[in-house]
This record gives structure tokens, C-alpha cells and sequence, in this order.
């Protein structure tokens, strides 16, 4: 039989995926003597062993895992297909690995969809594990403790799904598990549990811990089970429905992994409401709501509350009750529009009521059709304008009096349904946080605020064409997929259809703005990313005949993270039959660098004795093998004992630690003091000079690293004395210099492939999706071999500009246009005339007497428009009748209304009376109903209604305002349920026409208030055609900073601002250092020192993917998780964020968000001016021991230099 490593190494050869699996067996199989000798701990080495980064992705990756991975994914996008639009998905997943089973559903559900917990054993990887998804709100990390099989910290513990992931083995009794888990379960949910067959390789490594045997008469049974088992268990539980799904690569064999599904008992009695408080209840109704109040009363005093239901006005001896006080209001459900004044004005007079009491008072609002969600359209709700207003003053209230805790609960559906009272008695006795809730026929929804950023998400066709890039190097988020044209061919040229493209290190550092200029302009991928690759032929160009379209191949190219990459025909051959694309990913740049080096530069000799640096490694695993093809004696180097265990099953005789420049003498040592034939070397600095030391009289010297050519570090010539050769060598410019050559030795690597003589690496694979986090592993070294992209039927979502074309409006008939004599009205008219209408209406309450009317005539006429002034007051429907007969009796007839017209009322709730709140509201919104009673029997191609940007954020000081507004929101949903066109645009704060040209003050307190200057009309206006274009839109058209707006709203910590307020986390405060000193200002050392703690623990969290308030402002960097390259993005992104020029400090002695933060406050305050090459060196500290295992001690001073010049030069000139 083969010695064990024989095996080990056809096994690895033959299917690469199995290295996890392959990783923890070589490592046991190392030290089985040690183990069975109790010379080491089985507990501990079983725990080193599932910390390993190569292990993580064994349930994931590993070929006996795979199949059970993808059927979770299946039945999770199932799920997804067919999940009710108003139904919410919640997921729980046990785990003892990593999972990116969260952005399966994430792919196929928008965020308010669903909700996922994902709970996990091991602190260090929950942390890794937030990272990864930190990008989705609605996934939340957690604890898990499984021992008791125990969730730690969930809100709710309700689930639709409850997923078991190889972890339901691992409680210590599974009966009381599976009890608990059954109780996670809602009503109808499923239970999905992942779990192996028992087999000797699971007992050979988890049977390392006594805990994993279990006495079964006179012998000893594993923790695994069977279906058959499993499928008791579940039954013995009370699950139903058990079924198991078996893993088809097994062919009905009791091998690998499988998959149990059963349901929770569908008599399952729901989780018992906990008793609530007593307390007294003002129930407010009128006719239209007097049903629901008693039914609802009822079930309040049942559940031991105080209830009075009154209809109004509110009893004064209950308002003036000195005990707390709980009011709803259910009034104006049948209103019409017309009657929205004094039902609005029963709302204010009842807050300042509620507001003036020396008790604390609550305040529930309850509409019927009032809330206005983005996809009311989806879902047949109710819409009354009239309850929008009152839903729009309500959150106003939110704002001015936050002691009332006002919260918004709309009905949606009907009314009279037999479960609204009970409905609304869990909103009222068991509130969440949500502060606006809908209830709709089967569903409770509650509406969250997003920014619709003007770069949107664009899904690829499938022929699009894209590669991936960066706008600014520094930072892994920077990446970004684009879009690209097809290129014409040159003869000699081929192109390819991209299916694989491998990932190396020049990639991350390139990326970082870590390689000069002179690394990547001279060489054949030239400044780009991705140099090797694997794919299909789809067109070749003049003299191309050594591959033709169809044909699988491999090679180099420029910018290979791309759909199609186009290249010479000689930097590629045709790929070996049986390989798939990843595979052949792996074998380009690595395999030709080795061959290159150690045929055509060393001409090693068999029982010539070879040193590889960082053999673990990419470079280091293919010159392992082309060394042992050669018959060379090998000597290598490692940074982790798992490394070096690897390596020695590869067939290392002999394996040195590269992280202690010991290494050179354990060389000598283990040579007899003769030395090494040649040296393949990636090391730089003192270890570089050590490595030429073992060489013996006639070796070669392969230089890899490129950081002491750039440096021009010095070395003396006395060990060269001895016939002693040098070669520098990179073989991306041997592509380019030499092409002839290269292409000779490109064929010749491949013809061992072809004969089988060497094996493409082992790999790990990423999706096109998750580019950034392919990147990120290969950032944090957390991987043996290479790290390839799929690109297989990748359509990765690409940021594109929503430009919207002009809308010809030349065919249109008469548009009528109120407020059309002055402002913004006027200028939106002159924008109409622009677009091509040739006949106008302008409406207002003077007429042709408004100052400034003739002027205005003859201005339009000029430019070839008719146009018609009329007086007109819009909240009197005869007169706008009038109007619109008079039209329709010309000879254009009405095609399109704009509104205008606006009256303002500024003031707080407090100092507000009817008539303020009235002529606001009849204005704008009875006016508005007006235009829709007038002219909902024509056929109009446009009906635009201007709303404000005060409606989303419920602008404090205008309830009149934000209440009329709303309304118009509302009446724009209610034309379209009608089929009737209709628009509305909520404006932000226009500074060059209307109310802000007359009131300046206004206009800087807004500036301030909103973190940005009001838009222009001509800004403003552009977005017209975009709007026009889509029927029924509301579309929200301002200039504002949240980070500015949040912190002046009492409801900005709200559940509806949830979205904005995470993107607020991430990228709080300007990157513009004018900003940072404005925002400090007047701040004593102590506030201005936390406050920048705080922005920098911000910059913290984004980098390490996580929570802010995960970060310890005390706590070493390197124990949250920083390593140096991430150490480096930090120190760009703080340079952008604080406008300093930082010295490379943020790995020095004892690096904390707060020393870091006291370095940037000494820079802001003008303090004093440290030499930024005294730290340079401590940033980059790290990289020696994650990064390749080629640099030592010594190699640190070159490294910080390169850092150093970013310090100095800052971002903007690093060549990009």
C-alpha cells in the first residue's frame, strides 16, 4: 500500500475541494504518535483545528457537505418564491461554521421581507461573521450556548424557519434540544436540520473530545446518527412531516451529509401575551369608528384596563384626570376631503390638550387608509387623502412634543373585519418601538425611510459586458462592477468569455494604492486588476490559429475580474479535458513563475537541494511540485504550524519556520553545513540576506519579491564570490519583454499538466457577488492555495446614473398651472414652455392684477406659447369648475394640471389656531381636491401635485404644512387606484424662487437644519422629466444631510429612520476637514477628544464589519480584529475623514481607538508635529506575519516606507 502521504496527495490532487477535510486529517494524522501517547491534548488540538480559516468553509465547500448546502439554499429561495407579498420570512439558523445562507435570501428578498438570526458558538467568528453580512440590517449575530441550547440576546424568538446546521449533534442531549427548538417554531414552520452520517473520519477527528462518545451497551457510539435516528428523534419530539433528503453524489450509499425536514405540530399553541400593567384609556370615535372603539373597549377592560370611550369633544374631567393617560384617536375614517380642516383642527386642539397636562400622556393615532408605503400600489390598500393629513400632522407631533410618544396605526384594509379590535389591542398593550404601523388585510407592515441614491443597482442582461474596478484606491469597499463595451480585435488577438479569474496578492496591494507605479505599468496586465484567467474562446482576430471559438482555455490577460477578457492568442492554451474553470484559475501566474525560474533560470538537477519560502502559499505549493517532478530535494519554509504540516504533506522533506530568521541556520544545520542549490525567494530585508547565506558554491538565487528592487536595497557582493547567480524575476514583464520565450515556456508547463506531471492547486471559490469578500480572506490570509472568482452566469448588479431624457410635451393641449404667477410655480411653468407645451392656464387668486402679469404675457408669447391668466381661488370648487369649462370650450383642451399654489403658516403646535392650520390646508390640499373633482371625468395625461421633503421627516414648525402635504400624497395614491394620471413631487427647500427669496432667515436656518444649501429651480426642475415619465410616482426631490437633519429630530432614533441611521453609522460626519473643524468648534479638549473617539471607532466598524458599539475605544486594534493591510485602509479613510495628513501610527505599541483619536486631535488642534517616520514602521508589522510568510524582522523598514509616502503625499496622488 502507498505511505499515508502518497495518498494524501492523490487524494488532494484529485479533488481539491476536499482540502478542509484533507487539512484536518494530515494534522491529526501528524500527530497521531503524540495523541495516543497523551504527549498533547486531543480537546485542544480538535479546537485549533476548528478555528482553522482552511476548516471554516467545510460546510460550505467541502464535496461531502456541498449537496446539503445547496438544497438549504434551494429550499430558502423556495421559500422566497412563494412568500405572500405581506408576509415577513423570519429565519433562524444554529450554526458551527460560517454561513452565507443569509444573502441567498438576501438575493431574493428585499430587507423588510425578512429577518434572520444567525446563531453561533464561537465569539471570534460571530465577530468574523458580522463583518460578512454587515451590509443586511435585518441579519442579526448572536450567541448560542450549546451546552444548553441557548440563544443569547433575541428579540424574537418566533421563527417560520429554524435551521440546524451540523450543529444538533453537538448538544450534549438532544431531546431537550430539539423540545426548545420546537418551541422556536411559529405555527406551520419548518425545521431544517443538516447532519452527516457517522463514518470514521468524522469519529477519527471529532472523537478528540471524550464528549463525542456515548456508551451504547459494551461499546461506545459517536454523536452522530442516522436519518433513520434523526427521523425518531424528530417523531419522539412531536415534529411532523419528517422527511430526508439524501445527498445524490452518495448512490443510496450511508456516506456523507443529508438533510431532515419536518414541521411544527399545527395544533402548536402560540406563545401567551405577558400581562400588562392596568392603566386609563381615552378612546376617541365617531360614527364611522364607533364599532371597533366598543369592541375594542371591551377587550381593553377585559385585559384589566381603565377605558372611557367618547365621541368628540373629549371630556374635560378626563383630560384633567392627575393620572396617566393613554388616548386614541379614531376619528375622520369616512371623512371626504372637505371635511379634513375640522377633523384636523379635533387633533391639534386635542395635543395641546394632552401636551398643557402635568400627568404623562400617550398619544395612538388611528387611521383608516392613511399611510402612504412606496408599494401601496402592490397591495390594494385603502387610501383616504383626508387620513393622510391627519397621519402627516401626526408626525409633527413626533418632533414637537416627543413626551407624547405619538405612534401612527393606519387601517388598511377593511375595517369591520372581525380581528381589528384584537389587532389593535396588541399594537396598544404591547407596543414594539414602531412609531407607524400599518395593518393591513393579512399583514402588519411599519415604514422605513430609504434614500434612492441616484446610482441604482442596473441587473445585467445576459450578454452585458463589465469588469471590475475602483474610483479611488484604500479601501476593499471601493470596488465596484462597471459596465464596458465590446472592443474590436487586432490580429493575433483573442477574446474570451470569462468563467474563472484567480486572485493574488499584487491585487489587494494594488487595490490598497500600495504598488508604485513602475509594479504594474511595465508588466502584461498593466494597471489593473486580474492577470490570470480561465473561459471560453468567443472571437478570435487575423492570424489567430492555435484556439478557435468554442474552446476552453486558460491564461493571461488585463483586467480579468471581467465578463470577457481579450488577449494576445500566445498568452493562452487550450485547458486539459476533466478541469473545470476554477481549477484552471489557479494554474496560470503561479505555475509559469516557478517553471520559469527553476528550468529555465536554475536548470535544477535531480538530488539538487531547492529552499521555497512561503510554501503554503500559491507560488510556494506549485514549486513543491514542480521540485519534486524534477527530483530536487526540498527545503521550505512556513508561517503557522498548520502551514508547515501542509507543506510536509506536499512533499517537503524538510519544513522551517519563516516568521524567526532562525531558519537559515536550521538550513545549515539540516544540509551538514553544505547549504541549498537554489534558493526560491520571496523575503525581503535581513531575511533576504540570510537566504543567500545558505546557498552553496554554484547556486541560484530566484528573486521573487519586488520590495527591495523599489527600495534599491543595498547587498554586499562577498557572497556572490563563490560563482554564486542572481536572478530578479517577474514574470509578468517576461509576457511583454520576451514574448516569444514566454509563450515556449507557458506551452511547455502545460504539456506537464497534459502528462499529468503537476495539478492545479487547491482553491477557494467566490461568486461574482462576493468580490469584496474574496478579496477580504486574501486581505486577512485566511486561506492555504489560491482564492478564485466564479464567473460562471455571473450578472453582478452594476451602479448606473439615472439620467432622464426630455420630455416632449409639443403634442400636448392646454396645461393649467395654479401658483403659476410667481415662484416656483412660475419658473415651473417657464420650465413647461421649454419642454414644448404651447398653451398655459396660470391660476391665481389676482389674476391678470398679480404685479409683474403682462410682463409675464408677453415673455411667453415671445417664445410661441398662448397663454391665458386667470383669477382664481382654488379652494373654491364653482370657480375651479369654471376654469376648467372655459378651457375645454377652446380650441386646446386640458391635457395636464400642475398645483402650485401654497400659503405658509410657520409655527409650533403650541401657538397654532384653526385659521393657521385652515388656510394652509385649503390651499393646498382642498385646492388640490378640487382640480381632481373638476377634471377626474377628462382624460388628462398629467396630474402634478408639489409636495415637500417636511412630509418624510415631519418638520417641526409646520404641522399645517407637513399635514397638507401629505394629504396630496395621498389624493396622488387615490387617482391611481382610479386609473387616473397623477404625480406628486416632494420638493426640498428651493433657494432661488418663492417662499426662500422673501425670508432669508428661513432660508439659513434651513441650510443648517437640512446639512446642505437648498436646491436651485433649475436643479430642481430637471428632475421633472424623470417624474412625468412614471404615472403615480411620489418621488422626494431634496438636498439633505441626515447626519445634519437627525440630530435636530426628536424621532430621528426611530424605527422609520432605521436605514438612513445605519448609513449614518457607517459614514458619519463629512470626509471634509473644513467640516471636522466647524463641528468641534468651541468644544473643550475633553469633548473634542471623544467626539473624534467616536468617529474614529465609526471608521473602525466599517473596516472590521461590524457594529460600533462592538468597538472598545479601549481595546487593542490587533484584538478586535486589525491587521495591517486593514490598518492601512483605516489610515486612508481617516485621512479622507479628518483632512490631516496622518503619520503611518495606527499599529503602534498599544494601538486603541482612543490613542489613535488623541494622535488626530494633536493634528486638528495644531499641536505638535511628530516625525511620521518614527511610526511609520509600527503599521506594517503585521503584514510580514499574515501576508506570504516572506518578509522578516528587517523587511518592516521598506514597507513602512511605502506607507510613509501615503502619510506624506496623502490619497489623491497614488496613481490609480
Amino acid at each position: 500500500m502507498p505511505p499515508a502521504q502518497d495518498l494524501w496527495r492523490t487524494i488532494l490532487q484529485d479533488s481539491p475541494s476536499s482540502l478542509p477535510q484533507l487539512t484536518q486529517i494530515g494534522s491529526v494524522g501528524r500527530q497521531l504518535p503524540a495523541l495516543l501517547r497523551g504527549d498533547i491534548s486531543g480537546e485542544k488540538l480538535l479546537a485549533s483545528l476548528r478555528r482553522s480559516p482552511v476548516v471554516e468553509v467545510l460546510y460550505d465547500d467541502d464535496p461531502m457537505y456541498l449537496g446539503v448546502r445547496l438544497a438549504l439554499e434551494a429550499q430558502l429561495r423556495e421559500l422566497a418564491a412563494n412568500l405572500p407579498a405581506s408576509q415577513r420570512l423570519r429565519v433562524l439558523e444554529v450554526a458551527v461554521g460560517p454561513s452565507d445562507l443569509p444573502k441567498t435570501l438576501a438575493a431574493c428578498l428585499s430587507e423588510d421581507q425578512f429577518e434572520y438570526v444567525l446563531a453561533l458558538p464561537d465569539a471570534d467568528l460571530q465577530a468574523r461573521q458580522a463583518t460578512q453580512h454587515h451590509a443586511l440590517a435585518n441579519v442579526q449575530l448572536v450567541g448560542f450556548d450549546l451546552q444548553e441550547w441557548q440563544l443569547e440576546q433575541v428579540d424574537n424568538t418566533q421563527f417560520d424557519v429554524v435551521i440546524l446546521r451540523h450543529s444538533l449533534h453537538r448538544s450534549v442531549h438532544v431531546p431537550p434540544a430539539l423540545m426548545r427548538s420546537k418551541q422556536w417554531l411559529a405555527k406551520g414552520g419548518v425545521l431544517l436540520v443538516a447532519e452527516c452520517h457517522p463514518d470514521w473520519h468524522a469519529d477519527f477527528l471529532s472523537g478528540l473530545d471524550q464528549s463525542w462518545w456515548h456508551a451504547a451497551g459494551d461499546s461506545q457510539s459517536s454523536s452522530l446518527l442516522s436519518p433513520e435516528g434523526w427521523h425518531k428523534a424528530l417523531e419522539q419530539a412531536g415534529f411532523e412531516q419528517v422527511q430526508t433528503a439524501q445527498e445524490p453524489a452518495a448512490q443510496e450509499l450511508s456516506e456523507g451529509a443529508y438533510l431532515l425536514l419536518a414541521s411544527a405540530a399545527t395544533t402548536q399553541v402560540s406563545q401567551k401575551q405577558e400581562a400588562v400593567a392596568p392603566a386609563k384609556w381615552l378612546l376617541l370615535f365617531d360614527e364611522a369608528s364607533q364599532v371597533q372603539a366598543h369592541s375594542l373597549q371591551a377587550r381593553l377592560e377585559a385585559a384589566g384596563q381603565t377605558v372611557s370611550a367618547q365621541t368628540w369633544p373629549a371630556s374635560a374631567d378626563v383630560l384633567a384626570d392627575e393620572s396617566s393617560l393613554n388616548v386614541v384617536q379614531m376619528l375622520g375614517w369616512a371623512d371626504t376631503v372637505a371635511a379634513v380642516s375640522q377633523t384636523s383642527a379635533q387633533l391639534l386642539s386635542l395635543t395641546q390638550s394632552l401636551s398643557a397636562r402635568t400627568a404623562a400622556s400617550r398619544l395612538f393615532l388611528v387611521t383608516q387608509g392613511g399611510a402612504l408605503p412606496a408599494m401601496a400600489e402592490e397591495l390594494d390598500w385603502a387610501v383616504n387623502p383626508a387620513q393622510s393629513a391627519l397621519s402627516g400632522f401626526g408626525r409633527v407631533v413626533m418632533n414637537e412634543l416627543p413626551a407624547l410618544s405619538c405612534t401612527l396605526i393606519d387601517l388598511a384594509g377593511d375595517v369591520n373585519a372581525s380581528d381589528v379590535a384584537q389587532r389593535l389591542e396588541l399594537e396598544l398593550l404591547w407596543p414594539d418601538g414602531a412609531t407607524e404601523i400599518v395593518l393591513s388585510q393579512d399583514a402588519r407592515h411599519t415604514l422605513v425611510l430609504e434614500e434612492a441614491t441616484a446610482a441604482t443597482a442596473a441587473q445585467l442582461s445576459q450578454d452585458a459586458r463589465f469588469r471590475l474596478d475602483f474610483q479611488v484606491p484604500g479601501q476593499l469597499r471601493n470596488l465596484e462592477w462597471q459596465a464596458v463595451q465590446a472592443p474590436s480585435l487586432a490580429a493575433g488577438q483573442v477574446e474570451v468569455r470569462t468563467m474563472a479569474a484567480g486572485l493574488n496578492f499584487r491585487d489587494v496591494m494594488y487595490l490598497m494604492g500600495l504598488l508604485p507605479d513602475e509594479a504594474v505599468e511595465n508588466g502584461f496586465a498593466g494597471a489593473s486588476l486580474g492577470l490570470e484567467f480561465s473561459g471560453v474562446v468567443t472571437r478570435v482576430g487575423a492570424d489567430v490559429t492555435n484556439v478557435a471559438v468554442g474552446q476552453p482555455v486558460m491564461g493571461f490577460g488585463s483586467s480579468c475580474f471581467a465578463s470577457h477578457v481579450v488577449t494576445r492568442a500566445d498568452a493562452i492554451a487550450p485547458m486539459p479535458e476533466g478541469w473545470d474553470f476554477e481549477a484552471a484559475a489557479t494554474v496560470p501566474t503561479v505555475f509559469f513563475t516557478v517553471y520559469y525560474a527553476l528550468t529555465h533560470l536554475a536548470h535544477i538537477q535531480p538530488g539538487e537541494k531547492v529552499l521555497i519560502h512561503g510554501a503554503a502559499g500559491g507560488v510556494g505549493i506549485a514549486a513543491i511540485q514542480l521540485a519534486r517532478h524534477l527530483g530536487a530535494e526540498i527545503y521550505a519554509t512556513a508561517g503557522t504550524d498548520e502551514k508547515r504540516v501542509f507543506a510536509s504533506l506536499l512533499g517537503a522533506d524538510h519544513v522551517f519556520d519563516s516568521r524567526s530568521l532562525s531558519f537559515a541556520q536550521d538550513v545549515m544545520d539540516a544540509t551538514g553545513g553544505e547549504g541549498v542549490d537554489v534558493v526560491l525567494n520571496s523575503l525581503a530585508g535581513e531575511a533576504m540576506r540570510r537566504s543567500l547565506d545558505v546557498l552553496s558554491p554554484f547556486g541560484r538565487f530566484l528573486e521573487l519579491g519586488k520590495r527591495d528592487f523599489f527600495e534599491n536595497t543595498p547587498i554586499g557582493l562577498r557572497p556572490f564570490k563563490s560563482n554564486i547567480s542572481y536572478f530578479g524575476i517577474d514574470a509578468d514583464q517576461l509576457l511583454t519583454g520576451r514574448p516569444a520565450l514566454a509563450g515556449r515556456l507557458f506551452k511547455e508547463v502545460m504539456e506537464l499538466f497534459h502528462d499529468g506531471a503537476l495539478f492545479p492547486l487547491p482553491y477557494r471559490s467566490f461568486g461574482a457577488e462576493h468580490v469584496v469578500d474574496a478579496f477580504r480572506a486574501m486581505q486577512q490570509a485566511r486561506h492555504i492555495g489560491k482564492l478564485v472568482v466564479s464567473l460562471k452566469d455571473a450578472r453582478p448588479s452594476l451602479p448606473t446614473q439615472q439620467v432622464a431624457a426630455p420630455v416632449d410635451l409639443s403634442a400636448q393641449g392646454t396645461w393649467l398651472v395654479t401658483g403659476g404667477l410667481s415662484g416656483f410655480g412660475l419658473a415651473s411653468a417657464q420650465w413647461l414652455v421649454k419642454r414644448g407645451v404651447r398653451s398655459l392656464v396660470l391660476a391665481g387668486r389676482r389674476g391678470a392684477d398679480t404685479p409683474g402679469a403682462q410682463e409675464l404675457l408677453e415673455q411667453f408669447q415671445a417664445q410661441g406659447c398662448r397663454v391665458q391668466i386667470v383669477a382664481c381661488d382654488v379652494t373654491d370648487f364653482a370657480a375651479v369648475q369654471a376654469v376648467v369649462a372655459q378651457i375645454q370650450t377652446g380650441d386646446s383642451p386640458l391635457t395636464g394640471v400642475l398645483h402650485a399654489a401654497a400659503v405658509f403658516d410657520d409655527r409650533l403646535i403650541a401657538n397654532m389656531d384653526q385659521d393657521s392650520l385652515d388656510k394652509v390646508l385649503q390651499t393646498k390640499l382642498v385646492g388640490a381636491w378640487n382640480l381632481h373633482l373638476a377634471t377626474q371625468d377628462l382624460k388628462l395625461s398629467h396630474f402634478v401635485l408639489y409636495s415637500s421633503v417636511t412630509t418624510s421627516i415631519g418638520n417641526p414648525g409646520q404641522a399645517n404644512y407637513v399635514a397638507a402635504n401629505v394629504g396630496l400624497e395621498g389624493l396622488t395614491r387615490l387617482r391611481q387606484n382610479l386609473g387616473l394620471a397623477a404625480s406628486c413631487i416632494a420638493w426640498g427647500p428651493i433657494g432661488d424662487a418663492g417662499y426662500l427669496t422673501r425670508n432669508e432667515t428661513v432660508k439659513d436656518s434651513l441650510g443648517k437644519r437640512l446639512g446642505k444649501a437648498p436646491l436651485q429651480s433649475d436643479q430642481a426642475l430637471n428632475q421633472l422629466d424623470r417624474v412625468l415619465a412614471v404615472n403615480g410616482e411620489v418621488s422626494i426631490v431634496a438636498n439633505f444631510d441626515w447626519n445634519a437633519l437627525a440630530r435636530l429630530l426628536a424621532s430621528a432614533q426611530s424605527e422609520r429612520f432605521a436605514i438612513l441611521n445605519r448609513a449614518r453609522k457607517d459614514h458619519d460626519s463629512s470626509s471634509d476637514g473644513q467640516d471636522i473643524h466647524a463641528l468641534i468648534a468651541g468644544k473643550t479638549p475633553e469633548q473634542i477628544h471623544a467626539l473624534v473617539a467616536e468617529w474614529v471607532a465609526q471608521e473602525v466598524a466599517n473596516i472590521l464589519r461590524t457594529e460600533v458599539d462592538r468597538i472598545e475605544t479601549q481595546r487593542s486594534l490587533h484584538d478586535l480584529g486589525m491587521d495591517s493591510l486593514m490598518a492601512v485602509e483605516l489610515a486612508l479613510g481617516l485621512e479622507q475623514r479628518f483632512g490631516v495628513q496622518l503619520p503611518a501610527m495606527v499599529l503602534n505599541d498599544s494601538p486603541t481607538v482612543w490613542n489613535v483619536a488623541a494622535r488626530i486631535v494633536d493634528k486638528l488642534t495644531g499641536g505638535s508635529e511628530d516625525s511620521a517616520e518614527q511610526d511609520a514602521g509600527h503599521l506594517v508589522a503585521d503584514v510580514v506575519r499574515q501576508h506570504g510568510d516572506d518578509m522578516s524582522e528587517a523587511d518592516l523598514q521598506s514597507l513602512a516606507k511605502d506607507v510613509q509616502r501615503l502619510a506624506e503625499k496623502g490619497t489623491s496622488l497614488i496613481h490609480e
